[in-house]
């Protein structure tokens, strides 16, 4: 059983990030946080003392610290092939997976590769707000929102926005660079939203990638988080990921979805590790780019220790029932949310005459607690009454108590 931490040795170990960008500036309580907490952490680390053992103990260990093999350590692949199998409830192929250094690095190694700036990138609205960050100020690309229901992209916006931007791109299709386009979801637990796509909204947007050329890059860091069971000795996985609906089966399959997955949200994000889940013509790009080339395999030596650590079990339990029931109890009358199936997060809808800044500057000032308001997840500035809380940092107590304190200041509001 895992020891629990109080919440100062909580915030003592996110010192190394969070003190840093300021996230527990004169604050208590930050369910802006979505990162494993300090329990988890430990946990990991007793794992992965026992996999470090393990894998310098072999005779080839001196090999982790040369440059790396291309797709990661030699069972890379298919030790996370098994795994990710087990925990999606469907067969992943070690044929696909390539290691990269975290989900950041895989959607800059990727858009870099294949893209220019001034490309066209189709987000989801709302969505991650440091995605937003990313490709459109770091990778210059222009950013264009589609609106989202509880079922994904809305297909019929998409489509139009597509039909009009391939027409003002000036990508030129190549055999190095065969997208014009990138479109970014989180199509499993989304992030605010917590919606997995459905089926037919993802067989369409498979159908619209192959139509207009682009690439789909799924940001699938959340896929193993799966709660869909009341029962918590029964594991129900997330439903089919994306990148199964990209069929190499079908007679115009061209292999269109790239999925990017971390150890960041479940195992550790100071590993920086993760990986593609690709189909061969994108893997083969990026086995030929001088990125590779030149530095090998990436994060090697982390690739082989976490190799060995997929033998054993990793725990990935969370506190999605304390903050649901704690907003079920004492959320006022037109406070809109669901109970989380998986990640990190809850995404809560207030009336539309109230500003979640409003709310927020109200618990800052009296409660020092902090979450993130919906407008920082909008490339537009929409969802000003909405706001995302992270129920993966603290204990239940902790959160009970906060969210007790916010929906005191939301009912003030009212």
């Amino acid at each position: 059983e895992r020891p629990s931490l109080s919440l100062e040795a909580s915030l003592i170990m996110a010192e190394n990030y969070f003190q840093e960008i300021g996230a527990f500036k004169d604050i208590s309580v930050a369910l802006t946080v979505g990162a494993p907490g300090a329990d988890l952490l430990v946990h990991s680390k007793d794992i992965l003392q026992k996999a470090t053992d393990h894998r310098l103990a072999k005779p080839d260990a001196c090999h982790l610290l040369q440059y790396g093999l291309t797709k990661g350590d030699r069972k890379f692949p298919e030790e996370l092939a098994k795994f990710l199998s087990r925990h999606y409830g469907d067969t992943v192929s070690s044929e696909n997976i390539h290691a990269n250094a975290g989900a950041t690095h895989g959607a800059v190694a990727l858009a870099a590769l294949l893209f220019t700036s001034g490309d066209y990138v189709f987000v989801e609205d709302p969505t991650y707000f440091l995605a937003l960050d990313l490709l459109r100020n770091d990778m210059q690309m222009n950013m264009i929102p589609i609106p989202t229901d509880n079922e994904g992209m809305q297909i019929d916006t998409l489509e139009e926005s597509l039909k009009t931007y391939k027409a003002k791109s000036n990508h030129k299709i190549t055999e190095s660079q065969p997208f014009w386009s990138i479109i970014y979801v989180i199509p499993t637990f989304n992030n605010p939203k917590g919606f997995c796509a459905t089926p037919e909204r993802s067989k369409q947007l498979i159908s619209l990638a192959r139509k207009y050329e682009c690439l789909i890059l799924c940001d699938d860091v959340y896929n193993v988080l799966s709660y869909r069971s009341d029962d918590p000795d029964v594991y129900v996985p997330a439903p089919k990921r994306l990148f199964a609906y990209d069929d190499e089966s079908d007679p115009d399959y061209k292999g269109n979805v790239v999925s990017n997955g971390t150890f960041s949200k479940f195992f550790g994000p100071g590993l920086r590790l993760g990986w593609f889940e690709a189909p061969k013509r994108i893997l083969n790009l990026l086995y030929k780019s001088a990125y590779v080339q030149s530095g090998g395999g990436f994060n090697s030596y982390t690739c082989g220790v976490v190799t060995s650590a997929l033998e054993t079990e990793m725990v990935d339990e969370l506190r999605r029932n304390a903050i649901y029931n704690a907003a079920k109890q004492y959320m006022p009358e037109g406070v809109k949310f669901n109970k989380p199936q998986g990640g990190y997060f809850m995404w809560i809808e207030l009336p539309e005459h109230i500003d979640a800044k409003d709310v927020l500057k109200i618990c800052k000032q009296e409660h020092k607690i902090t979450f993130a308001p919906g407008e920082k997840f909008s490339s537009i500035g929409k969802f000003r009454n909405n706001l995302r809380v992270s129920f993966s940092y603290y204990d239940e107590a902790t959160l009970t108590d906060a969210v007790q304190k916010i929906a005191s200041v939301i009912k003030r509001l009212i």
